[in-house]
């Protein structure tokens, strides 16, 4: 059977595909205790192992996933039926783009950042401005990304 890591990989070592043995809170400490930061996360994303992959590094991180969609009106309506603290918005949802998501979030007073594969230069300049997660990406780099969403939030 392959292994996760290292020679024989099924995903990069230390990307969001790979499961990493240290737990990071969302200001990229260490969490090897029973500590748990408890950030409610909204998840977009259209393809369910990277969904999968992203909630359980969540998870392994102290975080509650308040919540997961992968289409676009659903996502929508779980906007206003779900508590949550931050989203993680992937930008292509089947084809269709989840800025009027990231709208209405922005819009409750909540936090957001876009995971894309196209990087800073797939948002229109109305956007540019809005923290983006490069896919594929490492466990710290999200929970550095999800920290920055949160203290922008705060100020």
């Amino acid at each position: 059977m392959p292994t996760k890591s290292g020679k024989g990989a099924l995903y990069p070592r230390n990307s969001v595909w790979h499961a990493v043995s240290s737990q990071m809170d969302l200001r990229g400490n260490n969490m090897n205790d029973d500590s748990r930061n408890g950030c409610r996360v909204f998840v977009v994303e259209d393809e369910a192992l990277v969904s999968m992959l992203i909630q359980d590094l969540l998870i392994d991180s102290g975080c509650d996933i308040a919540g997961s969609a992968s289409g676009f009106d659903e996502a929508l309506r779980k906007v206003d039926s779900i508590d949550f603290d931050v989203a993680i918005l992937d930008i292509n949802l089947n084809g269709k783009e989840s800025f009027a998501i990231a709208d209405a979030i922005a819009t409750k007073g909540i936090p957001y950042l876009f995971s894309t594969g196209y990087g800073r230069a797939g948002l229109p300049d109305s956007y540019r401005d809005s923290i983006v997660l490069q896919k594929p990406f490492r466990q710290k780099e999200m929970l550095q990304a999800l920290a920055t969403a949160l203290a922008s939030a705060r100020s």
